[in-house]
């Protein structure tokens, strides 16, 4: 992707990049404020997925303790990691400018 002139940021699969995140998805699912429209992909992999804590509260999704393919919540988790770094106070145009179609 990087060679095709995208982007690509590093995102860690460890409690440092995941903890955050997997709490803040955590909140979404039990306030009702998670829509996925039934997908029943989604909801086969929710139903696999384990969380491991370590001694400080962290989280994170477990591959190893979950019974199936839980890809698709590690992506939704980690989508969610970038989403929670967006600085509210920035434009974009100050970062690429206006663009005239």
């Amino acid at each position: 992707m990087q060679n095709e002139g995208h982007e690509v940021i590093a995102f860690g699969q460890g409690y440092r990049d995941m903890s955050a995140p997997t709490k803040e998805l955590e909140k979404l699912v039990i306030s009702g404020k998670l829509r996925h429209g039934g997908n029943p992909v989604l909801r086969w992999m929710v139903s696999h997925v384990s969380v491991e804590t370590d001694a400080a509260g962290n989280l994170k999704p477990s591959k190893k303790k979950s019974t199936d393919r839980i890809d698709g919540i590690v992506a939704a988790i980690m989508a969610l990691g970038r989403a929670l770094l967006k600085d509210e106070n920035a434009s974009i145009y100050e970062t690429r400018g206006i663009l005239i179609v």
